[in-house]
């Protein structure tokens, strides 16, 4: 028999990305709320519209940002919502919670992207290694330069998500469970098919672990290689989602229009992609000093 838990439910409706999302945030609840059952049965859906502005109160105080504060709402707000579905709470607790207001505050410019001549930088330094590991490393972190995928999205490739034929990627499952495409540059795809060529054409996961057999590299490999690689090359560490923030800036530069740099992201809709922008002041320096009607300077 299917569980009825709310939470339960609510976090197995999302994508693993999404999922360790909200499992995180709610555990910054139940720390809040000195509850001590595990979050997926924690009764998160019987909070009070007064438990929940105290809680606003108690993360601002933390000096969480609005938008993680909202962000936690948004679960909270989610889970009463299956839990109405599921008829374990009525209608009016449901609005009661859904009521519960945002906060307002500017939105802190999160994250970084690396210069072109970082990534070059970068990409140029971990072409320079033969051994399987390098390699491995090497394409990983182009294909999140080439491409952008989420580390959840990266880790779950699998050999036969790679299209060679038509140069692209499949995501079968992103964000929000959706597919998408994600066509492959040639610089990138050389630098994959040279890791193919060690790696080996059984089916399985794209990239793999150290060692025998093959069993796919796990997110928190995939955030040290980032990291480690480019704290030692660059001088500054990196997260995979800089890598991602610095695909999506890229293409902002190479002047591709927002809607379709939102497609390409996997995103539901521009505003999430205009926050990745990281062009800075003097792409719009330069959109000056390029406006013109035709008027002499004289």
């Amino acid at each position: 028999m299917k569980s009825t838990n709310p939470t339960k439910v609510y976090l197995n409706s999302l994508a693993t990305s999404g999922r360790k999302s909200a499992i995180s945030q709610l555990n910054e609840t139940k720390k809040a709320l000195e509850w001590n059952e595990p979050v997926d049965s924690s009764p998160f859906h019987l909070l009070t519209y007064a438990q929940l502005e105290s809680l606003k109160q108690h993360f601002s105080e933390q000096g969480k940002s609005a938008r993680t504060i909202n962000h936690a709402l948004q679960i909270l707000k989610s889970v009463a919502d299956t839990a109405f579905k599921l008829d374990v709470i009525d209608h009016k607790a449901m609005m009661r919670i859904k009521s519960v207001p945002s906060i307002k505050g500017k939105v802190i410019d999160k994250g970084k992207a690396l210069s072109p001549v970082q990534a070059v930088l970068l990409l140029n330094s971990l072409s320079s290694s033969g051994s399987k590991v390098g390699v491995r490393n090497h394409a990983v972190i182009s294909l999140m330069l080439a491409t952008g995928l989420r580390r959840s999205e990266l880790c779950s490739l699998q050999l036969n998500n790679y299209c060679p034929e038509s140069h692209n990627i499949v995501i079968e499952k992103g964000k929000g469970s959706k597919a998408r495409q994600q066509f492959l540059p040639d610089w990138a795809e050389s630098v994959l098919n040279r890791w193919l060529s060690i790696r080996g054409h059984r089916k399985g996961p794209l990239f793999t672990k150290q060692g025998k057999g093959i069993k796919p590299i796990t997110s928190d490999t995939l955030y040290l290689i980032v990291t480690k690689k480019t704290k030692r090359i660059l001088g500054q560490t990196f997260t995979p989602h800089d890598l991602r923030r610095t695909y999506i800036t890229r293409l902002l530069n190479l002047n591709v229009d927002l809607l379709t740099v939102s497609k390409m992201a996997g995103h539901a809709n521009v505003t999430t992609t205009q926050l990745y922008d990281k062009r800075g002041i003097e792409t719009q320096r330069q959109a000056a000093l390029a406006l013109s009607y035709g008027v002499s300077s004289s």
